[in-house]
């Protein structure tokens, strides 16, 4: 009674070792479609865009008025820092991070004021 096909399994084969610790399979990660189509702004990300880009045009209108070789050497470490947060502010509006961008156009909107008051004085 030689039966080929074996009915029971063969001790030391195909069976795990009980020291050997089990590891858990991950669920397979679904992948998002990529986003062909711009994600609509709600409202109050578009008033921030507004926001944004208002301080943005006020704060480089204002720097257009500025003489830069007139300036003290602390307004023109200014002038720098303004221009620092103004490129700052591009790259996080272009990275969709609107509150970053706002902060950092109020900031450079700020101190071009300054810079523009303290200039037209006497």
């Amino acid at each position: 009674m030689n039966d080929p096909t074996p009915s029971k399994a063969i001790p030391g084969k195909n069976e795990i070792p009980s020291d050997i610790p089990q590891q858990p399979i991950p669920p397979s990660q679904e992948q998002k479609p990529a986003i062909l189509v711009p994600e609509i702004p709600n409202k109050d990300n578009r008033q921030e865009i507004v926001t944004y880009k208002a301080k943005i045009d006020e704060t480089q209108n204002l720097l257009r008025t500025i003489n830069e070789s007139q300036l003290s050497k602390e307004q023109h470490d200014t002038y720098v820092s303004i221009n620092s947060f103004l490129e700052k502010a591009h790259e996080a509006f272009s990275q969709n991070d609107l509150s970053m961008a706002l902060n950092l156009s109020e900031k450079a909107h700020t101190l071009t004021k300054e810079i523009v008051n303290n200039s037209t004085k006497p």
